[in-house]
């Protein structure tokens, strides 16, 4: 794996020692970073007889090398430890990362009760998440619960309740408030989600907020 022969070469500095640390001969890494350097059409290493330096492309490539070195050897522990206890997964569809916060109390818990399980998280658009659940490519989906003409073929069972909060700066009038009806916003300018990242119930929302105002009093905001 070229990534792990150019990690061992950039930590030390020297091809022999990452040959030894890698319990390989010198001229495999050699090949092996020869090879890489070709593909990448970029040199990693200055070389002489008696030192070895990285150049500028060598220290950005070490980043990318390292990540890939800890994926693979994560991918690997994962599996090397299982034992005779078959794993279990669980794949699960959320609108969005806010959504996973939500879990993490609930997968502790799991935890303790199916050591073996390996939960798989997704954050997929909404209007798309249903359509996995049903082909049979999810195990199950976080989310808001959807109005009743949208026909889900999924039981519903809530684990939590989350307010909506207005985000605002300290001198606002806003903020002494405990809360604001939708009806306060109005000759406010405010940031929006994009509403294909939102469910249908934060959609209808979005949507009274936005009646009857001009564009220019929305900025649009990033999950």
């Amino acid at each position: 794996m070229t990534a792990t022969e150019t990690k061992a070469v950039a930590e030390n500095l020297n091809f022999a020692r990452a040959a030894d640390q890698l319990h390989v001969t010198q001229p495999a890494v050699t090949q092996q970073i020869h090879a890489l350097e070709k593909e990448l059409n970029v040199r990693l290493f200055l070389r002489t007889t008696r030192t070895v330096k990285m150049t500028e492309a060598g220290e950005a490539f070490y980043n990318d090398a390292a990540q890939m070195v800890a994926i693979s050897q994560r991918a690997k522990s994962r599996f090397e430890n299982a034992g005779d206890e078959k794993m279990q997964f669980l794949s699960l569809g959320c609108y969005n990362f806010p959504c996973m916060f939500l879990l993490a109390d609930v997968f502790k818990d799991m935890a303790k009760a199916f050591p073996a399980l390996h939960p798989r998280l997704q954050v997929i658009p909404f209007q798309h998440i249903y359509r996995l659940l049903e082909e049979g490519d999810l195990d199950g989906v976080v989310g808001f619960k959807e109005p009743e003409d949208l026909k889900v073929k999924a039981s519903y069972k809530e684990v939590a309740k989350v307010s909506m909060v207005c985000i605002c700066p300290e001198d606002h009038p806003f903020a002494a408030r405990e809360s604001v009806a939708l009806e306060a916003f109005k000759g406010e300018k405010l940031v929006i989600f994009a509403p294909a990242k939102a469910s249908v119930p934060l959609a209808q929302i979005h949507g009274q907020l936005m009646g009857g105002r001009a564009p220019s009093e929305f900025f649009s905001g990033l999950e």
